[in-house]
């Protein structure tokens, strides 16, 4: 599988994006085509992140909604969730129960 390279400026804009919208990784990789643990490397890379300065600071400090990433984990949760249902009753029917 061959990996894209990416201009810098396109990874500073999706970081920006992050930072300035109320948006997770997910919807953000969904809305350019990306993979979601790609939008996530670059919003955890320092060197992407840069202030009104020009200073690059941590992406600790430039987060402003530590849980907009929430849902995702919801989502995931409930997905196992349902699956461990259907393994269960797979297992039951095989069982004889």
């Amino acid at each position: 599988m061959s990996r894209e390279i990416y201009d810098i400026e396109f990874k500073k804009q999706i970081v920006r994006e992050y930072e300035q919208e109320n948006i997770g990784y997910r919807k953000l990789a969904q809305r350019y085509n990306l993979d979601r643990d790609t939008v996530r490397n670059w919003v955890l890379n320092p060197r992407l992140h840069e202030t009104d300065s020009g200073v690059t600071v941590s992406p600790k400090e430039s987060f402003r909604h530590p849980i907009k990433d929430l849902d995702y984990y919801r989502e995931t949760a409930a997905y196992w969730e349902n699956y461990a249902h259907q393994l269960e009753a797979e297992i039951a029917d095989r069982m004889g129960m």
